[in-house]
């Protein structure tokens, strides 16, 4: 969700793929597991993954990974069946060891081993080994507030693959140098935001005859095209301190924005990501889940249009039990939430602006999204400053007015002046909630980002996509007497970042207002 980057991250999970070195922020046990389905071309060729860490009695941390890309059954034409009845399943499969340590307080270095193996058609599997190695420094001098990471991944020799006449001809491995950092840009009692730079540059070198050389050759002499080939990332992290919840049981929350450009610059991509993930954690155990996607790229100039969402589903088990010594202490946030509020509501949307009316070519386009059910929850952390955590329903819709005088061919995609498209949204919303006046309390303003699932009800493609959304509130809590009800009107104003007309590389952002009330009891 920041931008595809992960090689300064403190996070174990994604250790394997970025930089081994994060393995050393592992807890004790972790267990991962993530599936993207690849919603690419319009084909599904989903990539699952399983990884573990754990950290040992030294200081040091192992890691395995397992990855399964599935290419799925293709019909093989051979001699022996002509007509095509034999099914050949095509895939990518790979099995990876890591071994990370710490060298002193500032500085970790890792290392893994990548065994991936393949089929080709002609029955002669591909198999090879690549190698990766990374290093993280997080330097005093920033107060532990920056932390740097570099890494070597997937280097390994030429990728020999047989084809049909006899003849060998060879790939180049997928190997890559990351470097990027990250650094806290905010922090206080309630949450921190960090910002995160990134670069990518592939380590793929072949020659005239497109064949490929090693990793290692390739590091000295793939330079011809820098920069042109890097990858240029920008992450930019929300995350809500873990909130105490009592009973040894303790809530946390992260959202995340990114950016990437892709090389060469003649075939520049620049994607925008985005990632929520939610958990709790229970006398040292923790468990989490995830979505994390790209959801627009503003310059697509290929001539197979990508489809999206790429989306990325996790889910996270770990622990920081010692195994040898089970009733240890554990560490859990110091205060509880002053109170907290458990509501349920409903807004009405009003569109504005060009969510109210797009015109294009004799269409009259509005995106009504009015009726929206919301469920939430406030966590006060002090009188006056509130966790603000929604998830919202509504029933959204497209609808097309053609304009008399338009060419008659728009009404054959269009056989009616009015078209409806019925559109199902839920949506994730994270933000802060503050109350500013001592004089009257009950009013408060709050601004929230958040994410929105849009599936249309009819056989589209894509069949759904995640888009991106701001909103930004003014209300009050009012409470009923001393019974602990409260009621909570609000008048707001929302932003979806959508794909514009007539061109869908340009990116808007569409408004309207929102008049709502929620009714909940203050816990």
């Amino acid at each position: 969700g920041s931008g595809e980057q992960g090689v300064a991250f403190q996070n174990p999970v994604d250790a394997m793929q970025y930089n081994p070195a994060n393995l050393v922020f592992s807890d004790n046990f972790s267990f991962s597991f993530f599936n993207n389905p690849w919603n690419i071309f319009g084909f599904h060729i989903p990539l699952t993954d399983f990884n573990l860490s754990m950290k040992l009695k030294n200081g040091g941390t192992v890691g395995l990974d397992y990855s399964y890309f599935n290419y799925g059954d293709w019909a093989l034409t051979t001699v022996d069946n002509p007509d095509g009845s034999t099914l050949f399943h095509e895939y990518e499969r790979s099995l990876a060891a890591g071994y990370a340590m710490p060298i002193g307080d500032d500085i970790a270095v890792g290392g893994a081993v990548r065994y991936a193996w393949r089929p080709v058609f002609q029955g002669n599997d591909i198999q090879h080994l690549l190698f990766s190695a990374g290093a993280s420094y997080i330097p005093e001098t920033f107060s532990n507030r920056v932390r740097v990471g570099f890494s070597l991944m997937n280097f390994s020799t030429r990728v020999k693959i047989q084809t049909y006449n006899g003849e060998a001809m060879y790939d180049a491995p997928p190997a890559q140098i990351n470097l990027g950092s990250q650094a806290t840009a905010v922090t206080n009692d309630l949450f921190d935001v960090t910002v995160s730079l990134g670069i990518k540059k592939p380590v793929t070198k072949y020659d005239d005859s497109y064949n490929g050389e090693s990793s290692f050759s390739a590091l000295l002499n793939d330079w011809g095209d820098f920069p042109n080939d890097v990858t240029a990332q920008f992450g930019l992290a929300y995350r809500w301190h873990p909130v105490n919840l009592g009973a040894g049981i303790s809530y946390f929350q992260e959202m995340y924005l990114g950016y990437f450009t892709v090389g060469p610059k003649e075939y520049i991509a620049n994607y925008l990501t985005h990632g929520v993930s939610v958990g709790f954690a229970y006398k040292g155990i923790q468990a989490s889940a995830g979505y994390a996607g790209r959801w627009h790229n503003f310059q697509n100039i290929s001539f197979i249009p990508l489809v999206f969402p790429w989306e990325t589903f996790q889910f996270t088990v770990s622990s920081d039990l010692n195994f040898t010594r089970r009733n240890e202490e554990h560490s859990v946030p110091d205060e509880t939430p002053k109170n907290i509020i458990v509501a349920g509501g409903f807004s009405y949307g009003e569109p504005v602006g060009k969510m109210k009316n797009s015109g294009y070519m004799g269409m009259n386009v509005e995106l009504s999204i009015k009726n929206i059910w919301c469920m939430e929850s406030d966590f006060y952390f002090s009188e006056n400053s509130a966790l603000h955590t929604v998830v919202q329903y509504s029933k959204a819709a497209e609808i097309i007015n053609l304009d008399p005088t338009v060419p008659i061919l728009l009404y054959y995609f269009f056989p009616q002046p009015d078209y409806r498209l019925e559109i199902e949204t839920v949506s994730f919303e994270s933000g802060y909630r503050y109350h500013p006046f001592e004089m009257f309390h009950p009013l408060f303003v709050q601004g929230s980002i958040g994410i929105i699932r849009m599936n249309p009800i009819v056989d589209s493609q894509p069949k759904y996509s995640y888009q991106s959304f701001t909103q930004f509130d003014i209300g009050c809590v009012l409470p009923i007497t001393n019974t602990g009800f409260v009621v909570m009107p609000a008048v707001g104003l929302q932003t979806y970042f959508l794909p514009e007309l007539p061109s869908e590389n340009r990116l808007g952002g569409y408004n309207q207002f929102t008049f709502g009330v929620s009714a909940g009891y203050e816990l």
